[in-house]
């Protein structure tokens, strides 16, 4: 699915993976990537991609802020945006 796609999709609020379930896990997604110093990962609920634009978070997380500072400027983004859904942040910088 596209980016463009996930944005209108009508499940898109629809939780399909989950983080720190005690549900046995039916599937289970195993990736390798090639990760380096300096890359970043965004873990985000739609409470913050369902209000802020992508370049703007984009543009906040390439400021190479400390996680905490990001998360929290993705955070007001997102208020400022009318953002009123539960909002879950998780920056990770390597």
């Amino acid at each position: 699915m596209s980016p463009v796609e996930a944005v209108y999709h009508p499940l898109r609020n629809m939780l399909t993976r989950a983080l720190g379930t005690r549900e046995p896990l039916e599937k289970i997604e195993i990736a390798t990537l090639n990760i380096a110093h300096g890359d970043c990962f965004l873990l985000s609920s739609d409470g913050l991609h369902g209000f802020v634009p992508v370049n703007t978070i984009e543009d906040i997380l390439k400021r190479q802020l400390l996680p905490k500072q990001s998360a929290q400027e993705l955070l007001q983004a997102a208020l400022e945006n009318g953002g009123k859904d539960n909002i879950t942040i998780i920056v990770i910088h390597v």
